[in-house]
């Protein structure tokens, strides 16, 4: 008995390998598998190709579905008789083999393989009634090998694929002095009472029909090469656009004709009568909204514009925008809406819903489903064909997709399928992608991050070099990230028309039209002369709302403060700001427990003084300017340092209530000591500090990138006591 485990261990063999070997030393093969993955051909397609006289008896005990871009198992529904297992089976067969994920040249060379086996009889396939996710390859010796061995037998976690046979770690069992008869029976009995797919020669034949004219490796010959590209290119071609009233419609509202717009109306009608909807997502300057007023024209539908209100216009349509593009066109029933309205549309649809079609510009405003507005838009766009304009249909992510396609598409059974499920697994990709990028992307790359990240990519670290090389590694993500690319095309092309200027140039008869297109240029610099009250005008805004005391704190309106020399500088200059405010913080939150140098009374050593210090000028105008009358402990003299029956105990017993806590954490004795000669140390600095700490208070308003900083030192002062007619109230 021995393991295999397609360990990357020097020495060890992976599942293929022994496959393959034993293979060679074999008259028939019998397989128990979830199901028939033609990947598993290609690990022992050598083996099989050497060996012509063995034969092979598949038992699939799965069905499998070609969904979302892979392949995958499951158990089949419904319908459990003969006729039905056969027709699942072959209908399976079709997705999978007709798919564009096998459409490279090692299927077309397995796919030969496969058909020659079944024209020979010497693969017979059957499908068990009842699912089986065993795996089991029972391999019975040719007569040479027999002397030594009759049967050897391998089972485990291991189906007939690549990945399991090859790439990805599993656990097998390979046995050959011990359960040979046992295992041979387990197969036989359920061969017996399996279905069968290849036995009878018409089922032989419509696989063998499938593999050959319905796979990506059907062969075409020229004739058929030509006519299915005459038939794709009229079928892109046709529709029911009456050229000849489109002519008068553009005549009539004042634009020339172009052959990119005309064949972009011409395709979105198409897609409207087949998907209800259709993005157009033309770069700027291509005429997207010449394109919809055209299409709403043509189409003789009742519709709602809704827009950014910049580009409504006015409603007499003298100076651009919508409403001149609806009088131009001849949309005189239409209605044109700002997208900041669409309570108010949803609201009107209450009371005249007679509107065929919405086109909604910029719709990638609309990329968010949880929005109050998408669920507004999505309410209007029910039942109704949509016409989405943007040029930027791709904001971050493949859910932007998702959001416009549902303003128009069923979201679990549309004609591109579910495109709830499509695109969950699209986004789940793109957000392990786009993590993965980050790991590879660092200035000091942590392999053990990049690695966690590679798992949740599934990269497999049997891929060369991928996990102990940074080139390779972003090679790779690179590489997936254009295959997630290609996928989401797929799906999005069936509803989208989006050119761009190359494009055109690149195309024979549009290249002629685009040099009367304008072009976009690359900015330039644009010099005006103020007058005098302009220039005083244009100084008071700058000055009174984006100056450094203006109006406008955001970081928006003053991004030049965030340049790394700014942001450096900054950072010093609040540090110390943030030090010198701790420090008031401590003096303000202490102020009746701070003792006068040598004393530790409340009220100093005789005069009232001790207080005054600290909280008053020369003048007694306290640092804010106005007068504070201050707390005396005990005697009302501020002389005496016992209790007396109109006060709260002073000198070894402050903390009973009358300060914050922070203050008597620690012995009583020494934390006063320490306190008082902290303080006197800094006594001058907070003295000053005190006459502009409302100036200090206000930077940090400013300042939006110290809030935090200011924030926390806030809530302290406010937590643990306020001033309130000299008396330390509200401490924690």
């Amino acid at each position: 008995m021995a393991f295999i485990t397609n360990s990357k261990t020097a020495g060890s063999k992976k599942v293929g390998e022994r496959l393959s070997e034993l293979i060679g030393h074999s008259e028939r093969l019998d397989m128990l598998v979830g199901f028939f993955f033609f990947s598993g051909i290609k690990v022992i397609y050598d083996a099989l190709k050497e060996r012509s006289a063995m034969t092979m008896r598949v038992l699939v005990g799965m069905e499998a579905e070609y969904a979302m871009g892979r392949l995958v198992e499951g158990v089949g529904q419904g319908d459990n008789s003969v006729n039905a297992i056969k027709a699942r089976f072959f209908e399976s067969m079709k997705k999978i083999v007709g798919s564009d994920s096998v459409d490279n040249k090692a299927f077309h060379d397995r796919l030969a393989l496969f058909v020659e086996l079944l024209e020979s009889n010497r693969l017979e396939i059957r499908k068990t009634r009842d699912p089986n996710h065993a795996k089991l390859y029972i391999f019975t010796m040719d007569e040479e090998s027999k002397t030594v061995k009759e049967k050897i037998w391998i089972t485990g976690s291991s189906n007939f694929s690549e990945p399991g046979l090859k790439l990805r770690d599993e656990l097998n069992v390979e046995v050959s002095d011990y359960g040979g008869d046992e295992a041979q029976k387990y197969f036989d009995d359920l061969w017996d009472k399996a279905v069968p797919l290849t036995d009878a020669e018409e089922d032989r034949m419509q696989l063998i029909k499938i593999l050959r004219d319905a796979s990506v490796a059907a062969e075409v010959t020229p004739y058929e090469a030509y006519f299915l590209v005459l038939k794709q290119y009229l079928e892109y071609q046709k529709s029911n656009l009456n050229e000849d009233r489109l002519e008068r419609i553009l005549k009539d509202a004042g634009f020339g004709k172009y052959r990119y717009q005309v064949d972009a109306v011409a395709q979105a009608i198409q897609k409207l009568e087949q998907y209800r909807g259709v993005i157009i997502a033309d770069v700027v300057g291509l005429g997207k909204s010449v394109i919809a007023g055209l299409i709403g024209a043509m189409r003789r539908r009742r519709g709602l514009v809704i827009c950014p209100p910049g580009l409504m216009g006015d409603k007499n349509g003298s100076s651009g925008g919508w409403y001149e593009y609806i009088q131009k066109f001849g949309l005189k029933d239409w209605q044109v809406w700002s997208r900041g309205e669409l309570d108010k549309v949803a609201d009107m649809l209450t009371r005249d819903s007679d509107f065929d079609m919405v086109v909604v510009d910029e719709a990638h405003n609309f990329r968010n489903e949880g929005t109050e507005d998408y669920a507004l838009l999505a309410n209007i766009c029910f039942g109704r064909e949509v016409v989405l304009l943007t040029a930027t249909p791709f904001n971050n992510r493949p859910s932007d997709f998702q959001s416009l396609l549902k303003l128009f598409l069923p979201a679990k059974s549309s004609p591109l399928g579910d495109i709830e499920e499509q695109f969950r697994l699209y986004q789940k990709r793109y957000s392990n992608l786009t993590k993965l990028q980050k790991e590879l992307m660092k200035p000091e790359p942590d392999w053990k991050s990049i690695h966690k990240a590679m798992e949740k990519c599934k990269i497999s670290p049997l891929v060369p070099h991928v996990w102990d090389n940074l080139n390779a590694a972003k090679a790779e993500c690179a590489k997936r990230s254009k295959k997630l690319a290609n996928d989401v095309r797929q799906v999005m092309e069936k509803v989208i028309i989006r050119r761009n200027r190359l494009d055109l140039q690149s195309d024979p008869d549009y290249s002629k039209e685009i040099k009367n297109l304008p072009e976009v240029m690359s900015p330039k610099e644009q010099f005006f002369a103020l007058s005098k009250e302009q220039n005083e005008f244009y100084d008071k805004v700058i000055n009174e709302y984006f100056g450094e005391d203006g109006n406008f704190h955001g970081a928006i309106y003053h991004p030049q403060d965030y340049t790394v020399d700014k942001v450096h500088d900054d950072a010093q200059r609040n540090a110390k700001t943030a030090d010198a405010v701790v420090d008031a913080q401590l003096v303000f939150a202490g102020v009746d427990a701070v003792p006068e140098a040598g004393h530790r009374g409340c009220g100093g050593g005789g005069d009232d003084k001790g207080g005054q210090t600290l909280l008053q000028n020369q003048d007694g105008r306290s640092a804010g300017g106005k007068s504070r009358p201050q707390k005396k402990c005990g005697g009302d003299d501020g002389t005496d340092d016992q209790e007396d029956q109109h006060g709260p105990p002073c000198g070894d017993n402050r903390g009973e209530g009358t300060g914050p806590d922070h203050l008597h954490q620690n012995d009583e004795n020494e934390a006063g000591d320490q306190f008082a000669d902290e303080l006197h140390q800094k006594l001058d600095d907070v003295v000053d500090l005190l006459d502009g700490l409302g100036n200090v208070l206000g930077l940090f308003a400013q300042d939006q990138q110290c809030d935090t900083h200011r924030d926390s030192h806030q809530n302290d002062l406010h937590g643990s006591a306020v001033l309130e007619g000299g008396d330390v109230v509200g401490g924690d």
